[in-house]
């Protein structure tokens, strides 16, 4: 039970809310569910012993664990960011340790989006400094500025991306 208590703290530091608070307000349910999704993943113990944490019985941890893959994947950026943030640092609390193979995956899968993520504001700023340099030469070569042997090839940036994410 170890593991399921410092999943609770790290949610509720990061939320700043207590989960076990007895009440259906929409932050409370988003916590308690995101609970439930990375409790389930990383402990791979039973509904029962997980909604235990929370004072809750198994049919609220499968509801959560429904709504989680059902609204919140879809509609709470700030929740998934958590979610991913957190996903990383408890298995690296566990020491690399992965329950299931789900798990092992999910948590590979997860890194390569964080580097991808970081790797597009990569880009986004190599865009604008290009742009930045082109306007500049505006001023001085036009001709030139605009010429096809100027232009960005943004397919090749994003290709240069995916193969470093790899």
């Amino acid at each position: 039970m170890k593991i399921i208590k410092e999943i609770r703290e790290k949610i509720e530091k990061e939320l700043g809310v207590d989960i076990s608070i007895n009440k259906r307000t929409r932050p409370l349910v988003y916590s308690r569910a995101l609970f439930f999704k990375i409790a389930r993943m990383k402990t791979g113990k039973s509904l029962a012993e997980i909604g235990k944490e929370v004072g809750r019985d198994h049919s609220s941890v499968l509801h959560g664990l429904k709504l989680f893959e059902q609204v919140i994947s879809y509609n709470e950026q700030p929740y998934l960011d958590i979610y991913e943030k957190l996903m990383l640092e408890i298995t690296t609390i566990k020491s690399n340790s992965f329950v299931s193979q789900e798990s092992y995956y999910e948590y590979h899968y997860n890194k390569l989006l964080i580097r991808f993520n970081e790797e597009r504001l990569h880009k986004k700023d190599i865009i604008h400094k290009y742009n930045f340099l082109r306007t500049k030469l505006r001023g001085y070569q036009p001709y030139l500025a605009d010429s096809k042997n100027f232009a960005l090839n943004e397919l090749a940036l994003d290709i240069e991306i995916i193969s470093k994410s790899i």
